[in-house]
């Protein structure tokens, strides 16, 4: 039941009901501190459930924004909705009368507010309505009876029909503020509270009906009526998008204050918003009009001979400005295709003894920007006259008279060097005929070159007996090398095979076993030795049914002709950088674009082994160089100008592949290129030896390094020698990263000397010492003094020893036989001995020179090898016979070929590299093998 006048209800007495609708009441109430509020009370169930949707809504905001009305409690009678809120003003002037200070009260004693009022009404509610839809909410009933004043201030009230955004919404609103899309099913939006309260600002400031817009009362001021009125455009657009969509597009579409306005601006306001002065404004106007057209009419006949000539005039200019633009643009096309190339030919013109070209083209870019280009123009056709003239005189030599069939070097050169020639940038400024006849004759000479199934000059080739093997032709030219900073030139022509050796060519060729799971995919893993074996098989297989040009043959290629490839020749494009995608670093060959050379993935696949330049030698000495692509899968980026080193016995690099070349070779190429071991130098610093060298495959333990010091009567260096290992490292050419071992152990709680046991006392040189942990107690440190506890198992790359003396170094042979041999015999009349050895293999050779030791020329009957490896005794590792893996053969210490039938066993310890063994015994049988703990020398 609604209560009444005089009641209590819910605390509250009852005052005054000040207003009464379809679902419920308000009244005046006071609680029992005396303080005024209004409650209302919803008395269909059904109407305060949705109106409690909004209350949910608005009581979720916080803070509340002052100009909205503040909600004190809310709660349910009998199943019906009440809440209290703050009370309106009195609005009455009668003693004992209640009457609520609305918007709408003010304005039925008032027909309207002046524009002041209706500014500061506005912008008051703009902040309550900002605050609801900042919090994702709408009001949907903005008009004058929902607009109270609390203490004088203007609020929004009614606070039951506000939604969220996303709610779905019924159709909700007041005739005249509802904006037009609602009526057509829109769904509402801030634009639609935006409309409403536009309509409540024409109501203040006209005193008319909503419906009434746009029209204008004459009992208003212009002046206010253009401030506040215009704006309302913005406000009120029946068209959603030309509407502010948001209060803060409101606020600034506003005026801040109201101004008075002069005569001027009041002529404007009325010319804008009457449309009775409009019309009389506009009958004056073409009265005037017509007074000017008469006048116009009188001059147009003395002026129409004359606008006729301007016309003419005009268009002849238009035309010569269209021939300008035009010939500009063909200027402005010849002169980028010449600075395209321009780099390039200057490179070739220098290599020439010619002057570059450079300025010229400058010079015209100039005198085109500022439209001179009859000068322009002039300059480029002296630079074409000059280039063809310089182009007929350095066309190379070439011999035609039809009966020379010569397979020489030199003339193989000669043709090379016309298809080199052709392909440059200055080739190109031959005139017709030349081009003609110097492609005559270099195809005549590619021809007679390709006799006998040779490759032919100008093209590639390939062989249908190998899987992803093509060769493309590499004219003679310059480049610019991204490593050199400097022009290089190459004077001969060659092919490289136009992918990276693939996983199942490889195999294909060495007959080894493949160590990629996608064959199509480029071959890693692979020492120097492997990259020239392939070579070597590859070399003989193709010649077999080739004939390759005189002083050529299959190689690995020069840091320059990688280059060189890798910008596409004569093109001397850098490819661009790319980003290395996971799980794409070794892609499939042949994907991809492929550059001016039809060479495929040289900036994106593998990084590839070349010989380095002679002027910018590797880091490591005698070492090659990779470049480009990933470098071991690490960088982000493709970039050629990648340069890093890799040791010659390196074969566990991942990311490494390769691609030969056909090209000039030198008769022992093969032989002095194959890798046979560290070079073993020594140096003496401070009245101490020191001797060492470098190996990828760390074989020795620490004790095994101590025990083959002992042997040669030298010691491990100590911690006194820290202080010079950076000297001593980069004298001796050894891997400064790399670690040896040091003559310091972990015994009774300290780190001692070996030699005296005695404390080894840290020094700000050589740094703090390591903690030793478990089996850690023993140490290496490389050429940074960076030191690193390890076990006695422990294998360290770098081999290094020192002598206290020159006299005890000169005695380290005499000490070695002394100390190393485990065991002698006589076989044949000669007389051997087994010597201790724990580096690998392939270091042996270099070791024996450095200790002047005689290793064997073994007889190359197959019984006198079995009767020799039954003799020589062995432990768990392989007791080295002298030979070395050279090719498909053995190489002995003098140099002679040893052919051993059949193939010796492959030991189970035997380095990944089948090119990086020595023949050696195990248990009486001969075996290939890289770890060995003897070798055996011949006696005087």
């Amino acid at each position: 039941m609604i209560p009444g006048v005089g009641e209590t209800f819910a605390g509250y007495k009852i005052l005054a009901e000040c207003g009464q609708g379809a679902y419920g009441s308000v009244f005046l109430v006071e609680d029992a501190l005396g303080k005024r509020f209004a409650l209302k009370y919803v008395s269909s169930v059904k109407a305060g459930e949705y109106e409690m949707k909004g209350l949910r809504n608005y009581m979720s905001m916080e803070p509340l924004s002052a100009s909205l009305i503040q909600i004190s409690h809310c709660g349910f009678d009998d199943g019906c909705l009440f809440y209290v809120m703050e009370a309106a003003d009195n609005a009455s002037d009668k003693a004992g009368e209640y009457v609520p200070d609305t918007l709408a009260e003010r304005l039925s004693h008032r027909r309207h507010l002046t524009a002041a009022e209706a500014l500061d009404i506005a912008n008051a509610l703009l902040c309550g309505l900002e605050a609801l839809h900042n919090a994702g909410m709408l009001h949907r009933d903005i008009k004058p009876e929902n607009i109270v004043f609390v203490n004088r201030f203007p609020k929004l009230a009614d606070p039951g029909l506000i939604r969220h955004f996303d709610e779905t919404i019924s159709f909700a609103g007041t005739p005249g503020y509802l904006a037009p899309e609602l009526v057509n099913g829109a769904k509402p939006s801030p634009c639609t509270d935006i409309y409403a309260l536009g309509k409540v600002i024409y109501r203040i400031v006209t005193g008319l009906p909503p419906e009434n817009y746009p029209e204008q009362p004459s009992d208003v001021p212009i002046a206010e009526l253009y401030q506040i009125c215009r704006p309302l455009m913005r406000l009120c657009n029946s068209n959603p998008s030309l509407r502010c969509q948001n209060c803060q597009e409101a606020r600034v579409a506003l005026p801040r204050g109201i101004l008075e306005h002069g005569m001027l601006l009041r002529l404007r306001d009325r010319i804008w918003l009457q449309a009775d002065f409009r019309r009389k404004i506009m009958r004056c106007a073409v009265v005037l009009l017509i007074a000017v057209l008469a006048v116009a009419g009188i001059c147009f006949g003395l002026k129409a001979r004359h606008d006729a000539e301007l016309r003419r005039l005009r268009h002849e200019q238009e035309l010569q400005t269209q021939l300008h633009a035009r010939r500009k643009s063909q200027l402005a096309d010849e002169l980028s295709k010449a600075e395209a190339v321009s780099r390039t030919l200057d490179m070739q013109l220098e290599h020439l003894g010619e002057k570059p070209r450079q300025a010229m083209l400058n010079e015209a870019r100039v005198l085109l920007d500022v439209d001179r280009l009859e000068e322009a123009a002039a300059i480029l056709q002296r630079r074409q006259g000059e280039l063809s003239a310089l182009a007929e005189k350095h066309i190379p030599p070439l011999a035609d008279d039809g009966k020379n069939t010569a397979f020489t070097g030199e003339a193989f050169r000669e043709v090379g060097l016309a298809w080199g020639y052709l392909a440059s940038p200055l080739g190109m400024y031959l005139s017709e005929k030349s081009c003609e006849g110097l492609a005559s004759l270099a195809k005549a000479g590619a021809n007679r070159f390709a006799a006998n199934n040779a490759p032919r000059l100008g093209g590639s080739f390939s062989d249908t007996r190998y899987n992803h093997f093509n060769m493309s032709f590499v004219p003679p030219g310059c480049f610019f090398s991204p490593v050199l900073q400097s022009v290089q030139c190459l004077d001969y022509p060659y092919w490289m095979l136009s992918t990276e050796v693939s996983a199942e060519l490889y195999t294909f060729i060495t007959h080894s076993t493949d160590k990629r799971n996608l064959p199509a995919q480029g071959q890693e893993f692979l020492s120097w030795n492997d990259h020239l074996f392939f070579c070597r098989r590859l070399n003989e297989s193709l010649r077999g049914i080739r004939s390759f040009p005189p002083g050529y043959a299959i190689r690995m290629p020069t840091e320059a002709e990688w280059e060189f490839a890798a910008v596409g020749g004569w093109a001397n494009m850098t490819p661009p950088k790319k980003v290395i995608q996971a799980k794409q670093a070794n892609v499939s060959l042949g994907t991809g674009e492929p550059n001016a050379l039809g060479i495929f993935n040289i900036d994106d696949n593998l990084s590839e082994v070349v010989m380095p330049y002679p002027e910018k030698p590797a880091k490591y000495p005698g070492a090659a160089v990779y470049r480009g692509a990933n470098l071991f899968y690490g960088a982000k980026h493709t970039d050629i100008a990648k340069r890093a080193s890799f040791l010659l016995d390196q074969n566990h690099a991942r990311g490494i592949g390769f691609r030969p070349v056909l090209a000039p070779t030198s008769p022992n190429y093969y032989k002095e290129a194959w890798y046979r071991g560290p070079e073993i130098k020594h140096v003496t610093l401070n009245g101490k030896v020191y001797t060492g060298f470098t190996t990828v495959l760390a074989t020795v333990s620490w004790s095994m390094a101590v025990e083959m010091a002992s042997f040669l009567g030298a010691s491990l260096p100590t911690c006194d020698d820290l202080p010079h290992f950076d000297e001593i490292y980069r004298r001796l050419e050894l891997v400064a990263s790399y670690p040896c071992h040091l003559a310091v152990h972990y015994s009774d709680g300290a780190w001692r000397e070996l030699a005296s046991n005695a404390p080894v006392k840290w020094t700000k040189e050589t740094g703090q010492a390591p903690m030793a942990d478990g089996e850690r107690k023993a140490l290496c440190a490389t050429a940074a003094r960076r030191i690193t506890a390890i076990n006695e198992k422990g294998h360290a790359p770098v081999f290094l020893l020192r002598w206290d003396s020159q006299e005890a170094f000169e005695r380290r042979t005499e000490v070695f036989m002394q100390r190393a041999v485990v065991h002698k015999f006589e076989m044949g009349g000669r007389r051997f001995a087994v010597c201790r050895f724990y580096p690998p293999g392939y270091a042996l050779r270099p070791f024996a020179r450095f200790l002047g030791l005689k290793q064997l020329v073994l007889d190359k009957s197959s019984e006198y090898l079995a009767e020799l490896a039954s003799k020589v005794l062995s432990g768990k590792f392989a007791c080295a016979l002298g030979p070395i893996r050279f090719y498909e053969q053995w190489e002995q210490a003098d140099g002679t070929m040893l052919n051993v039938f059949p193939e010796p066993e492959k030991d189970v310890t035997i380095y990944d590299s089948m090119s990086l063994v020595v023949l050696a015994s195990h248990h009486g049988k001969l075996v290939q093998t890289s770890f060995l703990e003897s070798f055996l020398v011949e006696l005087p």
